[in-house]
């Protein structure tokens, strides 16, 4: 927040609303699954603010159709959009065409990412490792402080 608060006070812009959808991914596939993200749209569509401000486009969007109905919709809205860490404008024509390749360029490291994580589970399961998040529980055994942290299987 920090950030887009800088941007906004060096762009002489006042910050009049900050949506959050904490644990809620930007991978997501609908605008509807994140409430916070279509209340923005809902109120830059009532015209509630003029410009859109984001620390980096993946915290927007990173699925390239809500990134494209996203920005159509701040444009029939007449609201900007601003992306502090990328430093595009998105009112010019090339701007756009930059958006809309780092949103597709987005979407693909993602995805890697999901099949890099994919693999390494398969590779540590085929091993005997425990796959997925280690879990916090009491332990009444000898020798094991209570909440401590220890694999099931132990």
């Amino acid at each position: 927040l920090s950030e887009i608060t800088r941007w906004c006070e060096q762009n002489g812009r006042e910050l009049v609303a900050v949506f959050t959808d904490a644990g809620i991914s930007a991978y997501t596939d609908k605008i509807e699954k994140r409430p916070d993200f279509a209340r923005l749209l809902d109120e830059a569509d009532a015209g509630a603010f003029d410009v859109a401000v984001v620390h980096t486009l993946d915290r927007w969007a990173r699925n390239s159709a809500v990134l494209a109905q996203s920005l159509a919709r701040l444009g029939n809205a007449g609201v900007g959009f601003a992306s502090v860490t990328e430093q595009i404008d998105h009112t010019t024509s090339a701007g756009k065409m930059i958006l809309t390749t780092l949103g597709a360029a987005q979407k693909f490291f993602s995805s890697q990412t999901g099949v890099h994580v994919r693999k390494a589970h398969r590779e540590k399961a085929s091993k005997g490792i425990a796959v997925g998040p280690a879990t916090t529980h009491r332990s009444t055994r000898t020798g094991r402080a209570s909440g401590s942290m220890h694999r099931a299987d132990e």
